[in-house]
């Protein structure tokens, strides 16, 4: 496990053990958000110059989350930029976080959340921070989470609230997902 991942879990078992889970899952969201205040707002003429620039790795997103792979408005992530996927070899080292790990991902997805892990939930709060440093014509980009799958147990989860709304297949998401560490949607 890398230093800063072994950081951030510690102090994310800390903050539950002081805090709570609730506040911790909040806390987690918030980091995400105050991450991008340093980042400079960009902006592109339309969605397809934005789309042509992220499979390039010319935006501030492929800068941070890596250059994904594009499909329509869907972008897929191979790897997760804030935790070490992996494989089984790895579990071991997270076995002292596994059962934080789980109880803050838990209740973030059971309000409404979809998250692997609490990764996801600092990683979808910076992504939709991002969104809002990021112009497309006149407009910010909108930016929805389709799903996520956590690199050590490979358990997928899906935004079901999210896919609906968007007139999206989950079948679709959860198979690219077998491949994929993430997938979002931007508009």
């Amino acid at each position: 496990m890398k230093l800063g991942n072994l950081l951030f879990l510690t102090a994310m078992k800390s903050h539950a053990k002081i805090f709570g889970v609730p506040c911790t899952a909040g806390w987690l969201s918030t980091l995400g958000k105050e991450l991008v205040d340093k980042i400079d707002e960009e902006s592109f003429e339309n969605i397809k110059k934005f789309q042509s620039e992220a499979l390039k790795g010319n935006t501030n997103f492929c800068r941070y989350e890596g250059t994904p792979v594009v499909e329509s408005n869907i972008f897929y992530l191979k790897n997760c930029p804030f935790e070490e996927n992996g494989s089984n070899a790895h579990k071991k080292k997270y076995d002292p976080f596994l059962d934080v790990i789980s109880r803050v991902t838990n209740y973030h997805n059971k309000s409404g959340g979809s998250s692997a892990s609490p990764f996801c939930i600092f990683h979808q709060s910076w992504r939709d921070a991002m969104a809002k440093k990021t112009k497309i014509g006149t407009r910010y980009l909108k930016v929805k989470q389709l799903g996520c799958k956590f690199g050590i147990t490979e358990n997928i989860y899906l935004a079901e609230e999210n896919i609906e709304a968007l007139g999206l297949d989950p079948r679709k998401i959860e198979t690219a997902l077998q491949d994929y560490i993430c997938a979002y949607h931007v508009s």
